[in-house]
């Protein structure tokens, strides 16, 4: 505007470093320390994203803006890439690095790294790119000549997750970020059967069958169940309440009246699973560092919709744990007297059981890597499950009285939350891709050859033997304290506005 005359600023950047290098930096731990490490769900990602020909560019990297699997990406490929300097340059080319961006005159990690690695940042990004991208060409070369991943459903949304069929079968429930840009937008959605088993029929002039699913419930982003007649959801959301603290709280949803009845007040309840009489609820809470089991009984079916909202005294915990053990998606047997659920401690997950009053804690599945998932099978002698066993997320079927474990599937990606239909001839599952969760359909599965699902290394003899112990931890004195204020902070400011020479300064504590 006023041309030739015009006004301009020119930024001068006082914080430099870049996202990844940041981030990066941030989740390496020095090789003695083995706290941290690059585990199997980092390895998916960047894995994924180096086959598809879809890494981020060195600009990319350094910035965020983008969605949640976008966003994770600079946290993955800066660990990765930081991790790819340590082992290259040495451990001590991250301190030089920091503190060669550190100069007042840096404004540029470009020029970092022409300093200390002799290599422009550029130059650093493709040598790293091709050499992630021939380890996982490589590392996967067995798997992908041996793939078993069924067929993708559908390929919208980021966070496809949490599938249940109805108990007719007829119907697939899930859990989606479709439509969204964060894995945290997830919403309640259901298919019906006929799209789920054949998604190319919409390409069909003739078929009436609907692609899109019908939106159940807003804000429901964990598991949820359904009862045994098909009529009744209960899920869990947070509840967003108006100058208070906001809870998870449990919910029922009535599929004929199309309502929702708000069932606790102040749970911190998550993963509400329904017996098998209807009558009695196990989900998660969250207390003091922990993730418990607890139970909650209810009235009667015909009595759901009048009754009222039960409070947090209500719950009957069926764990007190206080060392930082977590529990995950607890779901009753199909006698109803054992919770089959995943727990965690250090590092990774296992498969445990426990009688419904809580006592007679016992593994079902456990080992140095990760199980989750879990979920029963018709007879309750069998339970399927996702686990990391070979470094790659995959579907198992475990028979808890013979010991026999079966693979299930075996993918490049991931693959987690399996879902049986009810005559146990379908297996729906979410299988990682480059760009996210997508839900599959595996019909009639079958035991695999394991060797097939063979990744190029040895994932759980590389899990690190941590060297700390977090149930010693030393407890301090507590005292009185009062809020303190910072010291006052003076930044200057120099402008040139209208031919006028203009000083000034910002004060603020």
């Amino acid at each position: 505007y006023g041309y030739p005359n015009v006004l301009a600023s020119y930024p001068f950047a006082m914080t430099t470093m870049p996202m990844w290098f940041a981030e990066g930096t941030a989740q390496y731990n020095d090789p003695s320390y083995r706290y941290d490490f690059w585990d199997s769900h980092r390895d998916m990602q960047l894995r994924t994203r180096a086959l598809d020909g879809e890494l981020l560019n060195l600009d990319n990297m350094e910035v965020f803006g983008k969605n949640s699997v976008g966003n994770e990406s600079v946290y993955n490929h800066g660990f990765n890439l930081v991790k790819y300097i340590s082992e290259t340059y040495g451990v001590e080319a991250l301190r030089d690095l920091t503190r060669e961006q550190s100069r007042i005159t840096r404004i540029s990690f470009n020029t970092s790294c022409k300093k200390v690695l002799g290599i422009s940042g550029y130059e650093l990004h493709d040598n790293w790119v091709e050499h992630v991208t021939e380890f996982y060409t490589n590392a996967t070369e067995v798997i992908r000549a041996n793939q078993v991943v069924g067929e993708m459903i559908d390929s919208t949304g980021t966070a496809n997750l949490y599938s249940k069929f109805s108990p007719d079968g007829k119907k697939l429930y899930f859990v989606s970020d479709r439509g969204n840009d964060y894995f945290s937008q997830r919403n309640l959605y259901v298919w019906d059967r006929a799209y789920v088993d054949n998604p190319d029929s919409v390409f069909d002039k003739d078929s009436d069958v609907d692609s899109e699913p019908e939106l159940i419930a807003k804000r429901v982003t964990h598991g949820f169940d359904i009862t045994r007649d098909g009529r009744w959801l209960v899920y869990s959301r947070i509840t967003l309440q108006r100058n208070e603290s906001n809870y998870s709280d449990l919910y029922l949803y009535d599929l004929e009246e199309e309502k929702e009845h708000r069932l606790t007040v102040s749970g911190r309840a998550w993963e509400p699973s329904f017996n098998p009489d209807n009558n009695k609820l196990v989900f998660v809470v969250n207390r003091d560092g922990t993730l418990d089991l607890a139970t909650l009984d209810l009235p009667p079916q015909e009595e759901w919709t009048e009754m009222d909202k039960f409070q947090a005294d209500d719950i009957v915990r069926l764990t007190d744990w206080n060392d930082g053990t977590r529990a995950y998606r607890p779901t009753f047997s199909p006698n109803g007297e054992t919770i089959l659920f995943a727990m965690s401690g250090d590092i990774g997950r296992d498969l445990m059981l426990m009688d419904v009053d809580g006592s007679n804690l016992r593994a079902a599945v456990a080992g140095d890597g990760d199980q989750r998932d879990g979920i029963w099978g018709p007879s309750g002698q069998i339970v399927y499950y996702a686990s990391d066993e070979t470094g790659i997320f995959n579907i198992y079927r475990h028979n808890l009285a013979t010991g026999q474990t079966d693979l299930l599937t075996n993918t490049i990606g991931g693959a987690v939350s399996p879902e049986l239909s009810p005559d146990a001839m379908t297996l729906i599952f979410s299988n990682w891709h480059s760009d996210g969760y997508k839900l599959h359909r595996l019909d009639r599965p079958i035991q695999l050859n394991k060797r097939t699902a063979k990744y190029g290394r040895d994932y759980l003899a590389a899990l690190p033997d941590p060297v700390f112990d977090d149930t010693d931890v030393k407890i301090l004195d507590s005292d009185y304290y009062k809020p303190m204020f910072e010291q006052v902070f003076f930044v200057p400011r120099i402008a040139w506005d209208y031919g006028t020479f203009k000083p000034g300064v910002y004060v603020f504590s």
